[in-house]
């Protein structure tokens, strides 16, 4: 005996929900924090194109990116835990920021905060 479309309609639509069900939270986002700052020497003139390395403390995962010609840098996606900024570029003293305690849904604002020093 067949079953009818009706009933076959029924079958696929329960496997469907089924399979949403199970695998719908693999697709959902992590709550996730950003990292913004801008980089600045101490006359507080903006350092273009300094690296900015931002370390995972828990799992040593290290993010990099390069400040903007305005100084500014944005790190996203950032699993929640306690971080280390360090900042470096040539002809400066590198800048670190220990035990940077970043939270889901946080956006983190380091302006101002984050300065090279000129190497003499």
């Amino acid at each position: 005996m067949r079953a009818s479309p009706t009933e076959n309609n029924r079958v696929w639509l329960l496997l469907c929900a089924m399979v949403f069900i199970v695998l719908g939270p693999a697709f959902a986002q992590a709550p996730t924090a950003t990292l913004v700052g801008r980089v600045t020497d101490l006359s507080s003139a903006v350092i273009p194109g300094a690296t900015v390395a931002v370390r995972n403390s828990g799992t040593n995962r290290v993010r990099t990116v390069t400040t903007t010609s305005q100084g500014e840098y944005t790190v996203t996606t950032l699993n929640p835990g306690i971080y280390t900024v360090t900042i470096t570029m040539p002809g400066f003293q590198a800048a670190n920021e220990s035990h940077l305690d970043l939270q889901a849904a946080q956006t983190a604002r380091q302006i101002g905060r984050a300065s090279c020093r000129e190497r003499v």
